[in-house]
């Protein structure tokens, strides 16, 4: 387990939001390893049968309880909770557990992810394997690391034999292209990952462990760890016209290893969504 007093990333200019960052993720992912086994309560929210347990309201609340030791000041954007608007230009996005499905299920793929936004720059990225005890960090212009060692993505230019994450929200599952999407991607690659943990599979991409990732509709508690990780890591985000993105504005998104690989996906996706 990376020990945060002793984290920090070459020419790193968030050094304490990194380590209080990192500390937070530890504390939460603790939390819900030593509770994985218990009973949990289970409700739906109100849009697309969402779950949530009492397990993701502990762990975001030991992550804002552990953040406002350090940057109180800062805003907040947490998925139980939503918006805590505070007057500073930073503001932390957290995504306390991510696969609640699976922890309901007993399945041990779950991950915390918290990001920090900087003037609508996200500027650090943290996620946790939970019960892997992995840690991945990314700052911009930095690079990224797992477990305190650089992280790549991997080399792979072969749409057959590419491992591909996708990620579709409850809202986007019931649409007709999704379902082509990924019928599509099933066929074409020679695996289509889901893990329904999205944090994960964005860390796996910037691992080299999976080579493309194709996002449908995830919010940006979800990705925005991710998307940082990822692209200190060497890969590429566009959207599904292949134009280069920003942290917030599209839900439709691309991501890659950065060879042709990411052209060949691309124009599989543009065929049902032109």
């Amino acid at each position: 387990m990376t020990d945060a007093s002793q984290f920090q990333l070459s020419n790193s200019f968030y050094t304490d939001q990194l380590q209080a960052a990192i500390q937070a993720a530890q504390q939460a992912s603790e939390l819900i390893r030593s509770n994985f086994d218990r009973s949990l309560t289970i409700t739906t929210k109100k849009d697309y049968n969402e779950l949530v347990t009492d397990l993701d309201i502990r762990s975001e609340q030991t992550i804002l309880d552990s953040l406002a030791n350090h940057f109180g000041d800062y805003s907040i954007l947490s998925e139980e909770k939503g918006k805590i608007d505070r007057p500073s230009r930073r503001q932390w996005v957290i995504d306390p557990l991510d696969g609640t499905h699976n922890l309901t299920l007993g399945l041990p793929v779950l991950g915390v992810s918290i990001a920090l936004v900087d003037d609508d720059e996200v500027v650090v990225g943290v996620i946790s394997h939970v019960m892997q005890a992995h840690l991945y960090v990314g700052e911009r212009g930095c690079g990224a690391t797992v477990d305190n060692r650089p992280v790549h993505v991997s080399g792979l230019t072969d749409i057959a034999k590419a491992k591909v994450g996708h990620i579709v929200s409850f809202e986007e599952k019931l649409k007709p292209r999704a379902l082509n999407l990924v019928t599509s991607l099933r066929t074409t690659c020679q695996r289509l990952l889901d893990t329904w943990a999205p944090s994960v599979e964005w860390s796996l991409l910037a691992h080299g462990k999976i080579d493309a990732l194709v996002s449908l509709g995830s919010g940006p508690y979800d990705r925005l760890a991710g998307m940082l990780i990822v692209r200190e890591a060497g890969g590429l985000i566009t959207d599904f016209d292949g134009n280069p993105v920003n942290d917030y504005p599209t839900d439709y998104l691309l991501a890659s290893n950065g060879t042709d690989l990411h052209f060949k996906v691309l124009e599989l996706i543009r065929t049902l969504y032109r």
